[in-house]
């Protein structure tokens, strides 16, 4: 907890009277700078080694604020360290209210915070960061696109039916696309050939795709056309 610019450190919590004791930080020898937190006050008492009183203090409470800050602010830019994010949201805090006393979230909870926005946003993948903005573009002040394009195309199908697609004037055609489909794909694909043999269509093979422009049906047929 920061308290007129000191970092004070939680000694101990009655839970009887809802007090919280705080001792400072920078405690070497004689008397302890001590304060004591009840509801939304503070009060210091043996600060710069006298035992009077300070008026109380109204404790601001910015958490919520802050873990929004945060995540915002770890979005932003990738590339930054959560604890360099970290830093600069505390100090846009302090700047918004430079006298007050800030209920904050510590360092540690709030590099956590930064990394799971992160997770959530790229799904721990580096490619999924790099088509993110402002990553894919070409500098943080300029905002042409650096990456040209980017395709995900995964196909399944049985050996066996793949096999009926070597035939000459096989007849293939799109049966019907689902949205059910794993994270960051858009679409199932049905590739449908027909088995001269039997003379019916049977489903050659399924083919997942992060796309539902017309580019990406024909990238598709021409990964199936053997």
């Amino acid at each position: 907890m920061e308290y007129k610019d000191y970092q004070f450190y939680r000694q101990r919590e009655v839970v009887e009277t809802g007090s919280t004791y705080f001792i400072c930080s920078r405690y070497r020898a004689g008397r302890m700078a001590r304060l004591i937190a009840r509801d939304s006050f503070v009060k210091a008492r043996n600060s710069h080694s006298c035992d009077e009183e300070e008026e109380a203090a109204i404790i601001t409470d910015v958490r919520s604020r802050m873990r929004t800050e945060l995540q915002k602010a770890g979005l932003v830019n990738l590339s930054l360290p959560p604890t360099l994010v970290w830093e600069q949201v505390v100090t846009s805090l302090h700047e918004a209210h430079p006298k007050a006393t800030l209920r904050t979230i510590a360092r540690l909870p709030s590099i956590a915070i930064i990394k799971y926005a992160r997770i959530q946003a790229t799904g721990r993948d580096a490619f999924r960061a790099i088509e993110s903005t402002p990553t894919r573009n070409v500098a943080e002040n300029d905002p042409r696109p650096f990456l040209q394009f980017s395709m995900v195309c995964v196909g399944f199908g049985h050996p066996e039916l793949i096999r009926l697609l070597r035939y000459p004037n096989s007849a293939i055609y799109i049966d019907g696309t689902f949205k059910m489909v794993p994270a960051t794909f858009r679409q199932c694909l049905i590739l449908m050939v027909k088995d001269l043999g039997v003379d019916v269509y049977v489903p050659a093979m399924y083919v997942l795709m992060d796309s539902k422009h017309q580019d990406a049906y024909w990238n598709a047929l021409n990964f199936v056309i053997i």
